[in-house]
């Protein structure tokens, strides 16, 4: 729940779209994007002012009808990147070939 709020802090406009729903027995797999202005800060970190997207998954475990369990992953180093907050040598891609190694 704090995780949340701090999210709605540092993202007030944050926006999520569902882009695919997966379910099997008591598992629910939600993969999802998210959009927002980085305009309050968080962590420590100023507001950038700067418009993000970034995209994740959340299986959720459903037990007797309710949420039991919930794990997210979502791209924390995008995020970052686009945000301005890695150091010069992370914020480059990498090159072509280095990529396809």
């Amino acid at each position: 729940m704090a995780e949340a709020k701090g999210l709605r802090t540092a993202f007030p406009d944050l926006q999520a779209r569902v882009d695919l729903i997966l379910a099997e027995g008591d598992l629910v797999s939600v993969r999802w994007t998210a959009t927002g202005t980085n305009t309050g800060a968080a962590m420590g970190i100023p507001a950038t002012g700067k418009h993000v997207q970034i995209s994740g998954t959340t299986v959720f475990r459903i037990r007797d009808g309710a949420i039991a369990e919930e794990w997210t992953s979502g791209d924390n180093l995008g995020l970052m990147r686009q945000l301005g907050l890695l150091p010069a040598e992370f914020q480059a891609p990498l090159p072509r070939q280095a990529a396809q190694r």
